[in-house]
């Protein structure tokens, strides 16, 4: 992709099929490889001629899920938010899941406020970001939450941007695989669950757990990598939405263990009364058998 002063890119789901003309994904020539092995053994980097991303996460799995990175590049910040225009459209069809900002930082300072003003009108359409929402790192300046991220770089064509993006096509991955357990143990926070079902969800979030989700997903043996992380877990809540769903599965299963106990208590407690009805007729019916037998005898016949 050509070196520019602005780049926007937005994440999509998608559920079509992959073309045929993909290439794997690099950055700077090089592979993929500050994310956990296990993550890229389960992933497909790859990218189409127009310089756009197809990734996949969780491949093989019934989690597996599907992303499209679309980059819009220009040399001014004009430019870009013409060819922004011109995607309404596209944007109206598919809603995109979050986005990035990049930008060249100024040599001037005092120009640095103005950049983030237009960075955050194409973020957000407000401007109400400035300089003093950004932190600061060794190599950009930047500005994040649930909404996406603005990555101010002292270079122009930087890579680490291109890795901030994958970290947050990764964290979108893991909310859609969580929203599909949510999707599916539903039923059961309505009251219309069924145990067999939740064990399922229960089994199957555990099997996710276990093989796809990490909290912290990079080497770390990148820590610049470790804190981006760190930086869009907190504006996505990522992990926190896997601890939060973990509780819920328990307190569901609670829930649906207490009312089968109930419900079998009860049917213990009327098989009893049945049971106590029965032992009362057989015994007046055998005290009855018994006058009788007495009266036949005693009047003797």
């Amino acid at each position: 992709m050509q070196a520019s002063c602005w780049q926007l890119v937005e994440i999509y789901p998608s559920s079509g099929e992959l073309g045929s003309n993909l290439l794997p994904l690099t950055i700077n020539h090089n592979e993929v490889r500050f994310l956990r092995q296990s993550i890229l053994s389960d992933s497909r980097f790859s990218i189409d001629q127009d310089g756009n991303w197809h990734l996949r996460f969780f491949v093989d799995t019934e989690f597996e899920q599907r992303l499209f990175v679309r980059f819009l590049v220009a040399d001014n910040v004009e430019a870009l938010r013409k060819q922004q225009a011109q995607q309404r459209d596209y944007n109206l069809k598919f809603k995109y899941l979050t986005r990035l900002v990049f930008s060249h930082l100024p040599t001037k300072e005092k120009e640095i406020d103005s950049q983030v003003l237009q960075a955050s009108r194409i973020l957000k359409d407000t401007e109400s970001i400035t300089e003093q929402h950004l932190f600061k790192t060794d190599y950009y300046r930047g500005y994040i939450d649930g909404r996406g991220e603005i990555f101010l770089s002292k270079y122009a064509n930087d890579a680490n941007f291109k890795r901030h993006t994958i970290l947050h096509a990764l964290a979108q991955a893991y909310m859609l695989a969580m929203s599909q357990l949510k999707h599916r143990l539903r039923p059961s926070l309505v009251g219309q669950g069924d145990i067999r079902v939740l064990r399922a969800v229960y089994q199957d979030f555990v099997r996710f757990n276990a093989n796809c989700f990490y909290m912290q997903p990079v080497l770390y043996d990148r820590p610049s990598m470790c804190e981006a992380w760190q930086r869009i877990d907190d504006a996505y809540r990522v992990c926190a939405e896997n601890r939060e769903l973990f509780e819920k599965i328990k307190s569901v299963h609670f829930l649906l263990d207490l009312e089968n106990s109930e419900k079998e208590a009860e049917h213990r407690e009327k098989s009893n009364a049945k049971m106590s009805q029965l032992s009362i007729t057989i015994a007046v019916v055998g005290v009855i058998i018994a006058l009788s037998t007495w009266l036949i005898e005693y009047l003797g016949y």
